[in-house]
């Protein structure tokens, strides 16, 4: 109940307060306020003055980001050509004769028997007593004729006769038979020697030799034979005693000949020849025959087919290391032939003392010959004639001793090095060094001498305006392998070259040309190369005279919107320009601001232009440099300028630009950069407006 009293009272007391009460309309006062229209950051990196592709981000051993200056090319590798593994043999000739001819062996020819009855002058029967008187018999000549030749021009040979006594007498010591040649027409017809016989017993035979050495035979021989009885009487002659007889064997053995009708078995001859390679320019120990051949002439003056093998004792099949290399050749009776050797892949040593340099290049020439089909004529005269010319030989794999060989280094320019940008009036690298790296693959010792050049030609017309060269640079390359080049190391600085003084030139070219000397001893293969490559380089530690003006990009501002130049007239009172700077470069830099109608003539500083604000006011001290050379502190500043009424007209057009210039002063000084030193600058336009509420 109480409750719902108060509830009452309360709403009655309500009703009656806002009876009594009057209201009237709010009104505001007037008041300031700020408009902010941020700029676009002013920024600029140190990278950005230096427009080149050879300066790039790097750190230091200590993981300094820094810029360093790379110029780096490649030597075009010159290699061992085939030309320069090569020997080219004089033409030789070996003429291969059979000097001993052997001829198939006469064999044994017998003289006609002499029966007793003949020798006897009366006849004799069986069981008689004979009465053998003291008296010498001369034989009817005998005639032997062989059929196996015609003739020889004996140069060795024995002609052995056998006296056979198939009788019961005694033959007294002394015995003699002529032996005459004996050929139609007596062109040969001389005597050729007699044998004589000691003491030749009843049923026995006794031998005497001639030697035939320098004489010459027919194939007809006339035995001339005298037989001295011994007196003797004989009893009781039995039917063996009746049939009895004499004759003589001839045997001819032991037979060689300077010429022969003949028929003529098979005949060898061997000949051996050397021709000398000790004065050619490479000396070789064992090579590997890329490209070669050896010309044949084969002239066969025998009136047989002969096989003629040719070895080449120097050479040898890779398949069959230490056997020489042959090639065999089938030549008619009195023809020539021609043929070639093809050394490809034939591997080429020493081979009567391995492992040293070859000092002849041998040939071998084995004559074959094939067995005649009859009488055929033969001398010591003819020849099987082999005549060797050899093209060049180039090896693809060669040990040995390399004479000189001079391999010209193609020249390497690299051009348009650098685009200095300004830098003209000084620019010296202090820690620049050139560093060569030369790879051989080839196993021989090479002298290489290199030549660098710096050139400065003018940026308009190409002219050379300066130039330095370096000293020659000899470099000693040790021995590489075929696929495994050895790396050879020089580096160039300005304790031992003038390479500072070269880039003091800001060359534009650089022009690197040389020559190599190859020779001595060790192994090459066909193509093995030598090549290098080389890299300038240096931190950026440069000493300069000045840093060529920086200008930024052109940007339009877009924030200022269609109210803000409305308000310019009646409400803006002034307008602050502020900015945050954070140098963080070696250099002090001057900051020009700078907003334009357009970008005609943008960064003409022309004050007088009614459409352009020159903001030129802003001095920024450089960064604080630490003990390393490097800014350790970045510069900060805040900096802010007023806009008068009037310089506020320009923010009215209906477009506006904006940019900024960096100018720094005279540098003359070395400096240290990075690649994070940058200098930036934040910043707005503040715009105090006065607001009216009635408006």
């Amino acid at each position: 109940m109480k409750i719902k009293y108060f509830v009452t009272m309360l709403s009655v007391f309500l009703i009656i307060v806002l009876a009594a009460c009057t209201f009237n309309n709010p009104v505001l006062p007037n008041w300031e306020t700020i408009w902010e229209i941020p700029l676009p950051e002013i920024s600029f990196e140190m990278s950005e003055a230096i427009d080149n592709e050879f300066v790039f981000a790097d750190t230091t051993s200590q993981g300094i980001p820094i810029l360093s200056l790379s110029i780096k090319d490649t030597v075009e590798k010159e290699g061992i050509r085939k030309e320069d593994l090569s020997i080219k043999p004089d033409p030789d000739t070996l003429s291969t004769t059979i000097e001993d001819i052997s001829i198939s062996s006469p064999g044994t020819e017998s003289s006609n028997p002499y029966s007793i009855h003949q020798l006897l002058p009366y006849p004799i029967n069986v069981g008689d007593t004979v009465i053998v008187p003291d008296t010498t018999l001369t034989l009817p000549s005998q005639i032997v004729e062989y059929s196996n030749y015609k003739y020889v021009y004996v140069k060795e040979g024995e002609l052995i006769l056998v006296f056979n006594n198939e009788t019961f007498l005694t033959i007294k010591q002394g015995m003699q038979i002529e032996v005459w040649d004996d050929s139609s027409g007596g062109l040969f017809g001389r005597q050729i020697g007699t044998a004589v016989y000691p003491q030749i017993g009843p049923y026995n035979s006794a031998s005497d030799t001639l030697d035939l050495k320098n004489t010459t035979i027919s194939n007809k021989l006339r035995l001339e034979i005298q037989v001295p009885l011994q007196q003797d009487i004989i009893n009781n002659i039995t039917s063996q005693d009746t049939s009895g007889y004499v004759n003589a064997d001839i045997i001819i053995s032991n037979l060689t000949v300077s010429e022969a009708k003949a028929q003529i078995p098979v005949q060898t001859a061997h000949e051996t020849g050397a021709e000398s390679v000790e004065d050619r320019d490479n000396h070789i120990i064992e090579a590997v025959v890329d490209e070669g051949q050896i010309h044949l002439n084969i002239e066969n003056q025998l009136e047989v087919e002969a096989t003629v093998i040719i070895t080449l004792p120097n050479f040898e099949v890779e398949e069959e290391p230490g056997i020489a290399y042959t090639q065999s050749e089938v030549i008619p009776a009195l023809s020539n032939n021609s043929s070639t050797i093809e050394l490809d892949d034939l591997t080429m040593y020493n081979f009567k003392s391995p492992g040293m340099v070859i000092d002849s290049l041998h040939y071998e020439v084995t004559v074959i010959t094939t067995p005649s089909s009859g009488l055929t004529h033969i001398s010591n005269q003819d020849s099987v004639i082999v005549r060797f010319d050899a093209d060049s030989i180039f090896f693809r794999e060669f040990e040995g001793v390399l004479d000189t060989v001079e391999v010209a280094i193609d020249t390497v320019k690299q051009e348009d090095i650098f685009d200095y940008n300004g830098f003209e009036g000084g620019v010296r690298l202090e820690d620049l060094q050139l560093e060569l790296a030369i790879f051989n693959e080839i196993g021989i010792p090479v002298d290489m001498v290199i030549n660098i050049r710096g050139e400065h030609r003018n940026p308009d017309t190409g002219q050379l305006d300066d130039f330095v060269e370096l000293d020659p640079v000899p470099i000693q390359v040790i021995p590489g392998e075929s696929g495994m080049p050895s790396t050879n190391l020089v580096t160039l600085n300005g304790s031992n070259s003038r390479i500072v003084e070269l880039m003091e030139i800001l060359p534009t070219d650089i022009v690197m040309s040389g020559r190599a000397t190859i020779m001595g001893q060790g192994k090459v293969t066909i193509n093995d190369s030598v090549w290098g490559e080389y890299e300038i380089s240096s931190p950026f530690n440069i000493f300069v005279d000045s840093i060529p003006d920086f200008e930024s990009d052109i940007d339009t501002l877009d924030e200022i919107d269609v109210d803000i130049k409305d308000a310019i007239e009646n409400r803006f009172q002034n307008a602050n320009l502020e900015l945050d700077f954070e140098n963080g470069l070696p250099l002090a830099a001057n900051v020009i601001i700078i907003f334009a109608t357009d970008t005609t003539a943008f960064f003409e500083l022309d004050t007088s232009d009614t459409n352009k604000l020159i903001i030129d006011d802003f001095k920024i001290v450089a960064g604080t440099i630490g003990s390393d050379g490097y800014v350790s502190v970045p510069f900060t500043d805040q900096i802010s300028t007023i806009i008068n009424y009037k310089e506020l007209k320009i923010f009215s057009a209906e477009k506006l630009y904006f940019g900024s210039r960096i100018e720094f002063p005279e540098v003359n000084k070395a400096m240290k950069f990075r690649s994070t030193d940058a200098f930036i600058g934040i910043g707005s336009m503040k715009f105090k407006v006065f607001m009216n509420p009635d408006e």
